[in-house]
């Protein structure tokens, strides 16, 4: 009885602690975050924006909003850069995202999901 009580207690400690951390954030929250991360200007924190703007698309799919503001982080990375070949890099990337945020923005199924 007493392995019974403890395996009960065990799971459901695991369950209530495990639930949380499987919820899905709300998309608008993700990219509130990014938000306040890009704003600082701190290219540092841009990394952490990049991660809720990843998740975010993980979770919701593509989200105009969340590419057009990583596009804009790579328009501040070139711009904060010296080495020309990092700047290429960025250039890249910004091409990328614009891209998908063309691809995004014609799509109407994510237009009215959006």
């Amino acid at each position: 009885m007493n392995k019974l009580v403890t395996t009960i207690v065990t799971l459901t400690l695991v369950l209530a602690l495990g639930l949380p951390a499987v919820a899905k954030k709300p998309a608008g929250a993700l990219i509130s975050s990014a938000k306040i991360e890009i704003v600082s200007g701190d290219l540092d924190r841009y990394k952490e924006a990049e991660k809720l703007l990843q998740e975010a698309f993980d979770l919701y799919g593509p989200i105009a909003e969340g590419l057009f503001l990583l596009n804009q982080m790579q328009i501040d990375y070139i711009e904060r850069t010296a080495d020309p070949n990092q700047k290429r890099e960025y250039a890249r990337a910004m091409v990328k995202w614009q891209d998908s945020l063309r691809t995004t923005c014609n799509n109407e199924e994510v237009k009215d999901k959006y």
